[in-house]
């Protein structure tokens, strides 16, 4: 398992993600109105991970499992956390 920058087949990756509502809650999402997964979000999932420089996709045996960031708090830059996302275990 590691951190890396995201690639092409992320995109078919996340979109094979089963949509259920332990993610959509993870991701913090309205668990109430769950509607089907679409290329479009995402592409616009990965775009948004690409677009964040302190954003990775988490890659295990060749396929996306799950992202990573950190978060900073601005005023003084110490006080850093680091965000890990993973799938449900039957999700890829």
């Amino acid at each position: 398992m590691f951190l890396r920058q995201p690639i092409e087949k992320d995109v078919e990756d996340f979109f094979n993600v089963e949509v259920s509502k332990e993610l959509v809650k993870m991701y913090g999402g309205d668990t109430k109105n769950i509607s089907p997964k679409t290329m479009e979000l995402a592409k616009n999932f990965i775009d948004a991970i690409k677009s964040n420089k302190l954003e990775w996709c988490v890659e295990f045996e060749g396929r996306l499992v799950g992202q990573a960031r950190l978060s900073i708090n601005k005023a003084d830059n110490r006080d850093v956390m680091l965000w890990v996302y993973l799938t449900p275990p039957s999700g890829i």
